[in-house]
């Protein structure tokens, strides 16, 4: 069909950004043809029935298939280029998308009305009434050229214009109104408004204007295809996605901004009509343009107002300056606003782009709630969340109790639960960027604190005048981690079974290596305990009990800490704790590793700083001037906890002397005598050092040394003396016959009571169950009872039973037991009880009560009982100044 077809002897030659509807349109004028017929040239229009099955030039200007651009060019001698470059896939995935079969632009790209358009009254008078492309796209609300709004309506009919295909078989007039005649117009012959579009009056803006400038900029994003500005620099953007964020923004400030913030903001010299006005702020019309949501206002005005705004904040240096310019919308005004965390964090729109939606975060943030501030890093340039493995990967670099060089600064000094707030740190850490629970995080990190304990302590650090720089800090360590990963898997080392850390075979050849005292087994678990948390990463409280200090007080731990710890010590303790993880399977890793603390240079924080202290001065006064850490502490005017950090990692010098080391154990020595064969001779013999030495050809050191490596307790001179002093006739006379107590035989022999009991055993004599008959006091009473009458003895079976008994005596002179019970100064009840009580272990009634006419009188059984305890009480030392042998 179309090879058939000529020439047209007239040519019109497009004008640069004309739309193809409006080239067609002016060639039938020129023609002074019908546009129908100037199709029907073209082969793609058919007169007759098929007309209405033919392509209309609304149509064509969506997108022209292969075949038709061939058949247009052919007949115009317009080139092809030419010719799609004048359609709407011109914009195609720069400013919209178009479906591939129909040619409509996607409802997710388009902004605005599928149809109609605004125009520029001097741009059609300058043309003749020719058409621009761009003023088909919702993004054209302003011509660059003449530097005014384009029009929205007709000035006579007050129509949208093109909002339908044109009549096919009339003469196009260019410039003018082709909407249909009104039937309230005066002129009823009229078909047509026709009324000539150049003559509309629009807003003429200055050349500066910052709607202008918006323009501008929407028209460079189109034109290239890119956005690279602003937010944009880092992290370039498609004109799709920038558009979209664009869009998206616009409708966050015309529907989501409060009224007066917005009217604060409205350019003084971008005039609005009445309507306008009413569409922005009549509620009616603001909820039907929230329903709309995304749809660009019909008005050229008010979308010059959203876009100006719109680009005003994206054009800002980075995110965070992006942010600010922003926060007028998303803070409450006056009157209520939601604030809750799923109306702050809503998306405010399809397709838009990470950086938009790093600047919400960045301008919600103030407005969130702790946990979510760290979940979205809301104070970094770029706040979001960031991706599950690393995430994942970083826990397994946070230990269960962060590092004290780092929670130390974070911590208020005046915040008294140091210790707990350590494993909370830890947890806030984890949860930046990290879209897991707070409960989940802290199972992961070794349930040493609780979702619930380390929201807590996030909430107490919110409420501190210096969070925003705590919170930069964990963003900071978190960002360190994720970049530079510990080279401890701490994961690991959590599962790590520390009950045979540093054995006390191990601690006492360090000891004997270093030529200083063992110490007792309290020693060897408080260097154990102090290994735990080294390697660990766990709080003290998790650690096994093996590695727990018993019966001695968490001041005198640390004292005996800093006071046997040195630098030497050290590495030997780390030697061990190098052999231990070996046995783990931990041979890749250091022994302990912290980030460095310069990652919080430049931050306030409330904490102290250990980097801070000089540790020489440090050193000096725990040596030279022998102060305890608290007083050191006090004196440099920062906390225990730091320096217990700084010694812990830096012992202080040890100044004092040594005393030799022994000699060495030799190899034959030690064949000989096994640990079996040595607490033979020594516990079972009771032979002293020297004389196994002599046995053996050895001196008396080396013997001990031999001791130390077996775990074998040796004895002082004094409790070897003792030991031979004391015969098994003799303890088991003490002990057995006489029913003597451990403390009184330790004190008659100046021993301890755990030697008496180790003497005791050796000789084979079994130990009393521990509990009420081990007591002196009830050993002391079942002697009084002994020497007692017979007939007392069944009531003198406690502490107490003395003053029973010696209270019935009194009682028994008086009255009635309620005068009596007046005189003592008890309850009548009391003294009825205690009366009652001897009745039952004596076995028989003692007082006759009182009756009417007769006072109260003893039974035989009374008065044998008061004379036996007159004669009694009175033969051995009382309590006299116990008032309750007073009468009143």
């Amino acid at each position: 069909m179309t090879s058939t077809l000529g020439t047209f002897p007239i040519r019109v030659q497009p004008l640069p950004g004309e739309a193809l509807d409006s080239w067609l349109e002016a060639l039938a004028h020129r023609l002074h043809t019908p546009l129908g017929d100037v199709l029907a040239g073209l082969g793609l229009h058919a007169p007759g029935p098929e007309q209405a099955d033919s392509p209309s030039t609304e149509m064509l200007t969506r997108r022209l298939t292969p075949s038709t651009a061939s058949a247009i060019s052919q007949a115009t001698g317009t080139s092809v280029a030419t010719l799609h470059a004048m359609t709407l896939a011109h914009y195609d995935q720069r400013a919209l998308v178009l479906d591939p079969r129909s040619g409509l632009a996607a409802n997710a790209t388009r902004w605005g009305r599928s149809t109609g358009s605004r125009f520029c009254p001097d741009c059609l008078a300058e043309s003749g009434g020719r058409w621009q492309l761009s003023w088909r796209l919702g993004w054209t609300f302003a011509c660059t050229k003449h530097d005014r709004l384009l029009a929205d309506l007709c000035p006579q009919c007050l129509s949208r214009q093109r909002p339908r295909p044109p009549a096919m078989r009339e003469i196009p007039h260019p410039g003018h109104c082709r909407n249909p005649f009104q039937e309230d117009d005066a002129d009823s012959g009229k078909r047509r408004c026709d009324a000539d579009l150049a003559q509309t009056a629009t807003v003429l803006l200055d050349v500066g204007h910052p709607a202008m400038d918006a323009q501008r900029l929407v028209n460079a994003i189109v034109d290239s295809g890119t956005a690279d500005f602003g937010p944009y620099a880092d992290h370039p953007q498609t004109a799709l996605d920038a558009l979209a964020d664009l869009r998206a923004l616009v409708g966050q400030i015309l529907i989501h901004a409060p009224r007066r913030a917005l009217a604060e903001r409205l350019p003084t010299d971008l005039p609005l009509t009445t309507d306008e006005v009413n569409t922005l702020f009549s509620p009616s019309e603001f909820e039907l343009l929230a329903r709309r949501g995304m749809q660009a206002s019909k008005s050229a005005a008010i979308t010059a107002v959203g876009t100006t705004l719109a680009v005003n904040i994206l054009t800002r240096p980075d995110i965070q300056q992006a942010s600010a310019a922003i926060r007028w919308v998303t803070e409450a005004d006056h009157g209520p606003r939601p604030s809750e965390r799923t109306t702050l964090l809503a998306s405010w729109g399809k397709g838009t782009t990470e950086t938009l939606r790093s600047v919400q975060l960045a301008a919600v943030g103030p407005q969130l709630r702790a946990v979510d501030q760290l979940r979205y890093r809301v104070r970094t340039a770029r706040p979001s969340v960031q991706p599950h493995a690393r995430t994942h990967q970083r826990l397994r670099s946070i230990p269960t109790s962060l590092w004290p060089e780092l929670a130390l600064p974070l911590v208020p000094p005046q915040h008294h639960h140091y210790p707990i707030m350590r494993p909370a740190l830890s947890c806030l850490i984890g949860l930046v960027g990290n879209r897991q629970s707070i409960d989940a995080i802290a199972e992961r990190l070794g349930k040493a604190t609780t979702g619930f304990m380390a929201s807590r302590m996030l909430n107490y650090l919110r409420g501190h005048r210096q969070w925003p720089d705590i919170q930069t800090a964990l963003i900071h360590i978190a960002d360190e981690l994720d970049t530079h990963p510990a080279p401890i898997d701490y994961q690991r080392r959590r599962r790590i079974d520390y009950t045979h850390l540093l054995p006390d075979d191990q601690w006492a050849a360090i000891a004997r290596q270093l030529g200083i005292n063992r110490g007792s087994g309290t020693l060897a678990r408080l260097f154990r305990n102090y290994l735990f948390l080294r390697i660990s990463g766990l709080p003290s409280s998790m650690a096994p009990s093996t590695c727990i200090p018993v019966n001695i007080s968490a001041r005198s731990q640390q004292a005996m800490r800093y006071r046997r710890l040195t630098a030497e010590v050290l590495a030997h303790l780390d030697h061990a704790a190098e052999e231990f993880l070996r046995r783990h399977h931990v041979v890749d890793e250091p022994v302990t590793w912290h980030p460095p603390a310069d990652i919080l240079h430049g931050l306030t924080l409330p904490g102290h700083h250990p980097s801070r202290i000089d540790i020489k001065v440090l050193h000096r006064l725990i040596r030279e001037s022998e102060m305890t850490a608290t007083q050191a502490a006090t004196h440099l005017g920062t906390t225990l906890d730091v320096v217990r950090c700084l010694l812990d990692q830096q012992p202080a010098p040890d100044t004092t002397e040594r005393r030799p080391r022994p000699a060495p154990v030799t190899d034959p020595v030690r064949a000989a005598l096994d640990a079996t064969t040595f607490r033979a001779l020594y516990h079972d013999q009771h032979m002293s050092l020297r004389t196994i030495g002599e046995l053996y050809g050895v001196k008396a050191d080396v013997i001990r040394g031999i001791a130390a490596e077996y775990s074998i307790p040796t004895r002082t001179p004094k409790e070897y003396r003792q030991l031979q002093e004391l015969s098994r006739e003799w303890l088991h006379e003490q002990y057995i016959n006489r029913g003597r107590s451990l403390d009184d035989i330790a004190a008659e022999t100046k021993m301890t009571r755990s030697n008496v009991a180790k003497r005791l055993k050796a000789q084979g004599i079994p130990l009393r169950p521990r509990g009420g008959a081990s007591h002196s006091e009830t050993l002391r009473i079942q002697t009084r009872a002994r020497q007692a009458p017979r007939l007392l003895r069944p009531v003198l079976n406690s502490p107490a039973a003395e003053k029973r008994l010696r209270r019935f005596v009194i009682a028994s002179t008086y009255p009635t037991l309620q005068k009596a019970a007046r005189a003592l100064g008890l309850h009548n009840s009391t003294l009825v009880n205690q009366i009652n009580r001897l009745v039952r272990e004596l076995g028989g009634p003692l007082l006759q009560r009182a009756e009417r006419s007769r006072p109260m009188t003893l039974t035989p059984l009374g008065r044998r009982v008061v004379n036996a305890a007159v004669t009694w009480l009175s033969s051995h030392e009382q309590t006299a100044d116990d008032p309750t042998t007073q009468r009143d």
